[in-house]
């Protein structure tokens, strides 16, 4: 399993392995365990503990961040609504 945010790589590299499946988290971070994501954890213990692939639930939608700020929509949309560029190209 790669695990991967919105920005990353991990679909682009994920056919080059054999039943590989991509965890998106949606999140900011270069890596998606920054994002501190439940729905993310969840999954990539899920995986540890017993080799459960997300299969097609591989998606972990934006979670409150610090101090319970909470954006509308994903990542990249609250990113472009606050007049950044978009992340991904």
């Amino acid at each position: 399993m790669l695990s991967t945010n919105q920005t990353d790589s991990a679909i682009e590299y994920a056919p080059k392995y054999r039943n590989a499946k991509v965890l998106t988290i949606d999140g900011m971070g270069h890596t998606s365990g920054i994002a501190r994501n439940v729905c993310g954890f969840g999954k990539v213990r899920a995986c540890y503990q017993s080799n459960a692939l997300p299969g097609n639930d591989s998606f972990c939608p934006l979670e409150p961040g610090p101090f319970g700020v909470q954006l509308d929509g994903i990542l990249k949309h609250s990113l472009e609504q606050a007049g950044f560029a978009s992340p991904v190209d």
